[in-house]
């Protein structure tokens, strides 16, 4: 289990936000105890609603040997899509990670560009061991962090997030 880490809403978040990081960009990032979704929110006293009052669904899209994570709140409409590149993760992190048979997804709301702690939700997932799976395969396709984000970018160009939710894995 990784280290325990406090949040106190309005408050910074122990961990700096990434140094290039866009307004609501999402950022995954794994650990010991599976992912953690961070959503950068300029409009976080809204989002902070949502995250309060609705259960966000999760799902996995893999196009090219490329997870997605997606995130959908049904009430709010909402859905957005986090680009999951096993070779940004420490190979320390990433080591345990791989082995790992945890399951739950910590989405964690953030405000931008402030990095304030605004709201979380913890949700499992029937996926992970194929996240697992398809991220050994990322490493075996995609020599390096960069070669990941341009197959990145080209899905992107193809999928919308609407269509990543459609095509979703089915477990």
């Amino acid at each position: 289990m990784g280290n325990i880490l406090t949040y106190t809403v309005g408050e910074p978040m122990p961990d700096p936000a990434p140094a290039h990081m866009a307004p609501d960009a999402p950022v995954v990032r794994a650990n010991t105890d599976f992912l953690d979704i961070h959503l950068y929110s300029a409009q976080y006293q809204q989002d902070r609603v949502m995250w309060q009052t609705d259960g966000a669904q999760l799902g996995l899209f893999v196009q090219d040997q490329v997870p997605y994570l997606l995130v959908h709140f049904p009430n709010h409409q909402v859905t957005f899509d986090c680009p999951f590149n096993i070779r940004r993760v420490s190979e320390n992190i990433r080591t345990i990670w791989i082995k790992s048979d945890q399951s739950t997804v910590g989405l964690i709301l953030a405000s931008y560009p402030t990095n304030c702690f605004y709201g979380m939700q913890r949700v499992g997932v029937n996926w992970a061991t194929e996240l697992r799976r398809i991220a050994q395969l990322t490493m075996d396709a995609y020599p390096t962090a960069d070669a990941v984000e341009r197959q990145q970018r080209l899905i992107e160009a193809r999928f919308s997030t609407a269509q990543m939710w459609q095509q979703q894995y089915q477990r």
